[in-house]
């Protein structure tokens, strides 16, 4: 897994820890992104929204399902690990629950984004 070595947050709102306890994932929801805080390093990766290159760039927001950065949230404010890993997202302003899913590719360990759908939607 990569992580950078610095973490910068523009509006941190919801957190829940993995179910593993190395991982604090956080909804940043000026940022319109999902990260994952590694809590041994304090690295973090963008797991879904956002910009992948600028984190500070509050403008890359709206409303689409697809994978990590291709993923467009707007406002999320809440996130929760279930004990199963699944990762679930409030977002606020798109009034929809997500599902992330994760999976191992075979071969590597790093983990990779299979999808993003809505699980709940008004």
């Amino acid at each position: 897994m990569q992580f950078s070595t610095s973490t910068s947050f523009a509006q941190p709102s919801g957190i829940s820890l993995s179910s593993d306890l190395k991982e604090a994932y956080i909804a940043d929801s000026e940022s319109s992104s999902i990260r994952a805080l590694d809590l041994k390093t304090g690295g973090s990766r963008l797991l879904a929204g956002g910009d992948p290159f600028f984190a500070d760039n509050l403008f890359k927001f709206g409303d689409h399902d697809g994978a990590g950065p291709e993923v467009l949230l707007q406002h999320p404010l809440g996130v929760l690990c279930g004990k199963d890993g699944q990762i679930y997202i409030a977002d606020s302003y798109n009034h929809k629950i997500w599902d992330k899913i994760l999976k191992f590719s075979h071969g590597d360990t790093s983990e990779k984004l299979v999808a993003l759908v809505p699980w709940w939607t008004t």
